[in-house]
């Protein structure tokens, strides 16, 4: 089940889209959508991005996780969601491509958790989630689609780490910013 709602006033969502979007703010390039620690399974279409990773395995990067972090725990005391631990903290900005579809089909890690998105604008391209979950090691053979969320500036959403899903890229929007944030 994914929780989803718009949750900040309009000038709380211009506040976080200025802070991410500043020419000034450290974004950084990947040459794939799903390195490192997000775990990939699938022979899926993946791209180029630019990404900021606030905290990984418990390494803060910088002085953006606190506004990250209240970002989220605004979210969580609207929704009544209780948590422990975070374990990453990733920003992302897909850039427009002509030929948009759903890259580097994943989950964030195999341990339970969930995840928390947040879309700094609106945009076309969005998340693809599918039926599947990751149970322990085993990895399905093939994914069926399910929801699809389309970025709408302020929409936040949760839901459990392990179904499986995919960032699409935007076409017609130059770039599409959202937060991706696991927690337990």
């Amino acid at each position: 089940m994914i929780k989803s709602r718009t949750f900040l006033s309009h000038e709380e969502v211009e506040y976080y889209y200025n802070l991410i979007s500043d020419k000034q703010f450290p974004w950084y390039f990947s040459p794939a959508t799903g390195i490192g620690y997000d775990d990939s399974h699938f022979d899926t279409k993946d791209v180029e991005c630019f990404t900021h990773i606030a905290l990984n395995h418990g390494q803060s990067n910088g002085p953006i996780l606190d506004e990250m972090v209240g970002l989220f725990k605004k979210f969580a005391d609207i929704e009544g969601i209780e948590y422990s631990e975070v374990h990453r903290v990733r920003l992302n900005a897909f850039l427009s491509n002509p030929d948009p579809k759903p890259t580097g089909a994943h989950v964030d890690m195999l341990e339970d958790h969930k995840v928390f998105v947040y879309y700094f604008n609106d945009a076309d391209g969005g998340t693809q989630f599918y039926k599947e979950k990751a149970i322990d090691s085993h990895v399905p053979q093939t994914l069926t689609p399910d929801i699809f969320i389309e970025p709408k500036a302020g929409l936040g959403l949760v839901f459990d780490g392990k179904i499986f899903h995919s960032p699409v890229p935007p076409k017609d929007t130059q770039v599409r910013f959202s937060l991706n944030f696991d927690f337990r």
